[in-house]
């Protein structure tokens, strides 16, 4: 398995014979990153930010996760859940 972090809570995961995981991918011109160019075949959205949420910077995606669910795509699981992301 290969872990790659691109910046805030980006990262592209992948493995041999399994689909690529790309998570949060950002805006870069919002976020003052450089634009990402990323190829993937699944994205996960933890929430609906700038900072997260750019599926137009993943070009091969099949598959969008943005809510709570158990999933199972391609032989691999995701289970999403539901988190305050407040810090009061």
């Amino acid at each position: 398995m290969d872990i790659t972090w691109y910046g805030l809570s980006c990262f592209r995961i992948t493995e041999r014979k399994h689909p690529t995981i790309i998570s949060d991918p950002y805006n870069g011109k919002s976020v003052g990153l450089p634009n990402l160019k990323l190829k993937g075949d699944i994205v996960t959205i933890s929430h609906d930010a700038p900072g997260h949420n750019n599926v137009t910077a993943v070009s091969g995606m099949a598959h969008c996760l943005a809510g709570p669910g158990e999933y199972e795509i391609g032989g691999v699981f995701i289970t999403a859940i539901v988190t305050d992301g407040n810090s009061d």
